[in-house]
């Protein structure tokens, strides 16, 4: 059995803490409201999924809200913070949900996208190195998808699916 084990959150010390398991709970404390304080009991937080199906927490501190992503609060309290070579997290079984600190791993956005390419996450014959090249450009020029699709071989809809992050089965083999 694992060792639970909690750490502040950073930049909202005092107010939420995540464990090594991927639970996210907030904290006793006083908060101010319209010039009388209150006292707040903690709790553990519902964890969302986003639009990628990655596990999210809404984190509040003086009205304002910021989406925190499950894995990534894991890994940068419990894998050593945020490594600038690697800036990428990735979960080792494939599962979005899996938050557990020994599930996840610091990696290149290569070495993600490759990970999930030999183990069937995505819909998509090429690799991280023709995504990549099919994002970068887009961006750095004004060619159409169409225009780049030949380029690359693929069909327009397929350079769409790149360019939206989209993992449509009717485009996998994008021939």
């Amino acid at each position: 059995m694992i060792k639970e084990i909690w750490k502040p959150v950073k930049g909202y010390e005092g107010i939420y803490e995540v464990s090594n398991t991927g639970i996210v709970r907030s904290l006793d404390r006083v908060v101010m409201n319209r010039g009388r304080s209150y006292k707040v009991k903690g709790k553990t937080l519902k964890q969302y999924p986003n639009n990628k199906g990655y596990l999210r927490v809404d984190l509040r501190k003086k009205g304002t809200s910021k989406e925190g992503k499950i894995h990534r609060l894991v890994a940068i309290h419990h894998l050593g913070g945020i490594d600038n070579e690697k800036g990428t997290v990735n979960h080792k079984d494939g599962i979005k949900t899996n938050n557990n600190a020994e599930n996840l791993e610091w990696m290149t956005l290569k070495e993600n996208m490759n990970h999930a390419y030999e183990n069937n996450l995505k819909y998509t014959k090429y690799g991280a190195d023709i995504i990549l090249k099919v994002k970068k450009l887009r961006r750095d020029t004004n060619l159409t998808q169409k225009e780049i699709g030949k380029i690359f071989g693929m069909k327009p809809q397929y350079v769409s699916s790149i360019l939206n992050n989209s993992r449509r089965k009717n485009v996998k083999e994008g021939v």
